[in-house]
């Protein structure tokens, strides 16, 4: 009879399958479009996070039992809303995120926020995505959806970086708004985005199919759901388009500042029926079902789409520079770091909530409201310049940390000085070594490893004097030593020889004008062919005409240095360098004035049909349109400005062309391009200086005030076209020898040292650095072929390689690779990127495992004899796992000895238990996670405390004030009337009892059978702790609350912790006269509360806001106020004194707030924001 009934359900499960398989699917997701600092300010950003996320998460919960299309889902537009959360909430608030990003309740993608991407280094779009791969490593998570929203376009090589990182999806959705880009092309509404390397991403982007309010395609496809569902039902054009059963509809929020909504779920429940299914999505469920039942028949689609509201970091160039700089001064800060981790694991493990914050920051900087046209313009340009100099100052700090400790690991048995030259890439080369030096006594170079003298001379950068030699024959990825001797130097000929506005060398003959421009570029090696052309009334590095200086600044065997001041179009000093031995022309430009208009450099060759490539992102690609067979798109590109990464190239006719390296711009104008037309004719291209390039309404003004630009080229003339050796040149023009004085030790070599060896000259090493959880998880190798053929290489190291993993570009572990008698051996698509995680002999290759508890969550709370499932994640980054056990405390309860590692427990005894999971690897090596502490118990709440303050509902602190309610909570009603506080009020006792096991009264305010207000012991540890509430004659009540040692609330005039604050203005005028003033009155004629303006008087008056709060008293407290945006300095937190658990904050209040009217109070104490409370500014 079994057997029958499973036959018969079989049967209808396949009969369900059949009945169904013509039923549409439409995902509707739900998200909000977070558009930072755009209108918002950080705190009310950081307090939406946290207020949205936490409304999804009690949502999954209350739907939890609807059947699963019907419950409750959300999406996050960014990575940095579980950062946020991360870092504002409890571990225990954390995990049961994490517990439902993992369940799939809560998405986030991999991007930080919505960025603009047609700017970014390809090493900053992977470590803006750096935090993800933690979560993936920390707790056994995978995140497979990347977004770039609202911008019309996108770059070609993204979908390969994205896919690197571990990206599977993506969908965009478009404004049309500030947009000069024709909608519109010949793509597909969903295809897979396949790069250059073959790697592809399942895209969906939708042309506009509108309805009233919104439109398939826009970033807020289904903000009206009903409306959205019936358009992709009935409008023909989207029918033909889309002739798919699954359809996907995305986005709710729009602009809106928050969206708190459970109409999904009803309309989900509501509108399903026998010919479509509506579910409510996280847009993985999307595209997991449409690749399993249309991704085959899906057709590959490869153009990039340009550039539009990327190019607004422009109008603040200099900002922008300075992070693209601190980006390319990661290559040899982080590779120098390497060498020193090997030696001492521990460096720089004391920066790495500095380091985490940069990689967050590097997926902040470019988010897409770079328009800056929002209601707080005035605070974009200050929020990105604070962005950029985190990001700069964390480099910085490594870079002279790594230089300096490397230096006193290398002996010096002499008694002269030496330093060594550092070569951050993977080939051998020989380039100028610039070490900063003040004596001035006659000396001489020597190659310490040759014995032979250097050619070196004194030049002087920014006003700092430096020793420059010539470095020969570098090692990849290592050094040269060199020592400084006395006496006089050997007699070398000049790097090059000036006459009038000409200089030359070996390779040049140039003519320079007084304005900086080359208006000639001989080529002595090639017949001296002339490359410079006068196009447009402009020829090289000429940034307009003007009367200017020329003057030479530097003669010596190593460089000559030529320098130019010219005043129009704007005041700028160039500096053109030619070196010995070298085909580079090096231009160091520097314009010394502010301007608000757009201004670009002229870069005009005399090449005949040039054919232009130049390094997009993440991608080198040809400047054509596809038709023409290059990589732009037909139709719906922007074409006036494209990506100007590390180089450019224009190569004529007769196979001979010139590379552009670029160190400091983002964009250039190829030719007479404009928006549709992309000029392919003309041998110029203009590197844009910056600007609005949009019009004044769009960017920041007048580059946020600066008036210094620093912004530096190299030129070098080649025969046929080479993209390996274009970006070569720009590697080795943008990345100077790190030349360091040698304070002696031990660890490297006396006088060279190589770390890695690349076989093919077409791969190169990207970056190299220690593992994100340190060295003792592996050298990370990201490597790249920038080649357009696949190529086979290997990759050694200076010791051999044991053992490697294949990773995701943000270092999760994909595959073992196996070495080759201690090489690695690769397999690289054209201009494919590779991370791998090495182990050596020298990196401790014992590496213990990982093991996290996931699933459970500190506090957790279950009811007696229910069952109990405990999951593990565990890892081994050098091995396998053996097995993984788990305990209550010290009793085993049971054990996995495969994945997926879990346990399921049943009528666990009432009480405190905590769980442990050890992680045995194949080495015998044991790790044990961190204890996850829950209750299991008989009792049944029917009570919630609350801050009495704020009425959150949220962690308690202890010495707080607390409110709770029930029902039956006291026989009788009774109020405290003087102190002490009693513990036992009307018959009725509280107790608490903390994680320790430790049990006290707690001090009572007012009981009723609905309510009773109570403070929290002072001395209660921090966790969980168990709160009793007993009157005579009826059941106690129970809760478990969670404690720690601050969580601030603000009291209210309502004394519900919102709308108007309950506190009191004091005014101190300048002759020391002081008065206390009001706030807030009640007016019985409308029955409520009502502000009352706070004047803040005449200049010499100080005036301070008193507000009151509780679980805001401690030592060393780090606090922030923000009153209606404005950083408002506070001059006293912490304890009352007077009252029982009562707070105070005293906030002077800025004169800059002046006829603001109602605004805003934010409150932040120790990193947890209070309530939102409002005053009044007259």
């Amino acid at each position: 009879m079994k057997k029958q009934i499973l036959v018969y359900l079989f049967a209808l499960f396949l009969l369900g399958q059949a009945a169904f398989a013509q039923q549409k699917k439409i995902y509707i997701a739900l998200d909000d479009h977070t558009d930072y600092v755009y209108a918002l300010d950080e705190e009310e950003h950081r307090q939406i996070f946290l207020e949205t996320l936490d409304y999804y998460l009690n949502l999954a919960d209350a739907t939890a039992n609807n059947p699963s299309a019907h419950q409750s889902r959300w999406n996050c537009d960014g990575s940095f809303w579980l950062w946020t959360y991360e870092k504002n909430k409890s571990q225990a608030d954390f995990d049961r995120l994490i517990n439902r990003v993992r369940d799939g309740h809560i998405s986030a993608p991999l991007n930080a926020l919505v960025s603009t991407y047609g700017a970014q280094p390809s090493e900053a779009v992977l470590r803006g995505m750096y935090y993800p791969g933690s979560l993936e490593r920390r707790f056994g998570l995978r995140f497979p959806l990347a977004v770039a929203m609202e911008n019309a376009t996108i770059p070609l090589g993204l979908g390969a970086l994205w896919a690197g990182a571990g990206a599977k999806y993506s969908w965009r959705g478009i404004c049309g708004c500030a947009s000069k880009t024709p909608y519109g092309g010949n793509r597909p509404d969903i295809y897979w985005w396949q790069g250059l390397d073959g790697s592809r991403v399942l895209m969906k982007w939708n042309y506009f199919y509108p309805y009233e309010g919104a439109s398939i395609g826009d970033y807020q496809e289904c903000r009206f759901p009903e409306r959205a569902v019936n358009t992709v039902e009935t409008n023909q054009n989207f029918l033909t388009n889309w002739p798919y059963n699954v359809i996907g509809i995305f986005g709710k929020g729009g602009d809106d500042a928050k969206t708190l909504t459970d109409s999904f779920v009803t309309f989900a429940q509501t509108n399903s029926n026998a010919n479509r299914q509506i579910v409510v999505s996280n847009q993985e469920d999307f595209f997991r079902d449409f690749e399993s039942s249309y991704g085959a028949s899906v057709q590959p689609h490869t153009a990039s789409y340009g550039n539009e509201w990327d190019i607004l970091c422009a109008s603040m160039a200099e900002v922008s520079a300075s992070v693209k700089r601190g980006v390319e001064k990661l290559r040899g800060a982080e590779a120098i770091q390497t060498l020193v981790s090997l030696k001492n694991p521990n460096f720089m493990r004391d920066h790495v909530a500095e380091r985490d914050q940069t990689w967050m920051n590097l997926g902040l900087f470019w988010e897409h409201d770079w328009t800056a046209d929002g209601a707080i313009r005035e605070q974009r340009d200050e929020w990105q310049r604070k962005i950029a100099n985190q990001i700069t100052g964390y480099v910085d700090t490594l870079a002279k940390d790594s230089a300096a400790a490397l230096g006193a690991m290398i002996p010096n048995p002499s008694s002269n000085k030496r330093f060594y030259a550092f070569n951050q890439l993977s080939w051998t080369r020989t380039d100028v070594a610039d070490v900063a030096y003040a004596e001035t006594d006659p000396m001489h170079v020597v190659d310490v490893s040759t014995g032979l003298e250097t050619p070196s001379q004194f030049v002087t950068i920014d006003g700092q004097r430096y020793l420059r030699v010539l470095a020969s024959d570098i090692p990849p990825v290592g050094y040269k030593v060199f020592e400084i001797r006395s006496g006089t130097p050997g007699n070398f000929s000049d790097a090059a020889s000036v006459s009038g506005n000409v200089i030359e060398n070996a390779f040049y003959r140039l003519t320079i004008g007084n304005n900086g421009a080359i208006k000639s570029l001989i080529d002595k090696t090639r017949g001296d062919q002339e490359f410079a052309r006068e196009i447009n009334g402009r020829f090289i590095n000429d940034l307009g005409a003007s009367e200017g200086s020329f003057e030479v600044e530097s003669v010596g065997p190593v460089s000559v240095t030529i320098k130019t001041i010219a005043t129009a179009p704007l005041q700028h000093t160039t500096r053109i360098t030619l070196f010995r031995d070298s085909d580079r022309i090096e231009i160091r430009n520097e314009i010394n004035q502010n301007f608000s208009e757009v201004h670009t450099w002229g870069y005009s060759f005399n090449l005949d049909n040039p054919d232009t490539w130049h390094e997009e992102v993440g991608a080198v690609i040809r400047a054509k349109q596809l038709a023409q067979g290059g990589h732009y798109a037909d139709r719906g590109a922007r074409l006036d400005w494209q990506t100007l990464n590390h180089f450019a190239d224009m190569t004529g006719s007769n196979n001979t062309g010139v590379t552009l390296s670029n160190a400091d711009c983002y964009f250039m104008r190829v030719g007479n391009s404009d928006v549709l037309t992309l000029d392919t004719n003309t041998p110029q291209l203009s590197p844009l200086v910056g600007g609005q390039v949009d019009g004044a309404r769009l960017g920041i003004s007048d580059q946020a005030g600066d008036a210094k630009f620093l912004q530096r080229f190299a030129l070098r003339t080649h025969g046929e076209y080479d993209g390996t050796a274009a970006m070569r040149f720009a590697l080795e023009h943008q990345n100077p020898f790190v030349a360091q004085l040698i304070t002696g030790g031990s660890g490297y070599p006396e006088t060279t040292y190589s770390l890695v060896n690349i076989s093919d000259p077409n791969v190169l090493l990207w970056s190299i650095k220690p593992a994100e959880e340190g060295i003792g998880q592996g050298i990370i190798a990201r490597v790249y072929n920038v080649a357009n053929q696949a190529t086979n290489t290997s990759l050694q190291l200076a010791n051999s390689i044991t053992s490697a993993n294949r990773t995701s570009h943000i270092e999760t572990n994909l595959d073992s690779v196996a070495p080759n008698d201690g090489t690695l051996p690769l397999t690289f698509a054209p201009q494919q990127y590779q991370t791998f995680r090495l182990f050596t002999s020298e990196v401790i290759n014992d590496v213990p495992p990982a093991v996290s508890i996931v699933g459970v969550s500190n506090g957790s709370l279950f009811a007696a004899q229910s069952n109990i499932r405990l999951d593990a994640v565990a890892s081994d980054a050098d091995g396998s796992i053996a097995k993984v056990e788990f305990f209550d405390g010290t009793t085993k309860l049971g054990e996995a000895a495969a994945a997926p590692y879990s346990l399921t427990l049943n009528s666990l005894p009432s009480g405190s238990h905590q769980f442990i999971a050890r992680a045995t690897d194949n080495k015998g090596k044991a790790v044990s996670s961190a204890p996850i502490r829950s209750i299991v118990t008989n009792a049944v709440a029917g009570v919630t405390s609350v801050s009495a303050a704020s009425y959150r509902r949220v962690v308690l602190a202890r010495g707080a004030i607390a409110s709770a309610f029930g029902t039956n909570l006291a026989t009788a009603s009774g109020s405290a009337t003087g102190t002490p506080l009693p513990t036992n009020l009307a018959g009725t006792t509280v107790t608490v009892k903390d994680s320790l096991g430790r049990q006290r009264f707690a001090s009572l305010f007012y009981v009723s059978p609905t309510q009773v207000n109570y403070q929290i012991p002072a001395d209660t540890a921090t966790g969980t702790a168990k709160v009793e509430i007993n009157s005579p004659g009826i059941p106690a009540q129970t809760e478990f609350i969670q404690i720690t040692n601050v969580m601030p609330g603000l009291f209210s005039a309502t004394t519900d912790g919102q709308g108007i604050a309950a506190g009191e203005v004091t005014r101190i005028r300048g002759d020391g006269s002081r008065s206390e003033e009001k706030v807030v009155t009640y007016d019985p004629t409308i029955e409520k509360f009502v502000a009352l303006p706070i004047d803040l008087g005449i200049e010499t008056d100080r005036v301070f806001l008193i507000l009151y709060g509780t679980g805001l008293r401690g030592q060393n407290l780090k606090a922030s106020a923000f009153v209606g945006g404005v950083i408002t300095p506070i001059d006293f937190i912490g304890a009352q004194g007077t009252y029982v658990g009562l707070d105070q904050v005293n906030l002077l209040l800025p004169r800059s707030l002046i006829g603001r009217g109602e605004v805003d109070i934010h409150l932040t104490v120790q990193g947890q924001a209070a309530n939102t409370v409002k005053v009044k500014i007259k």
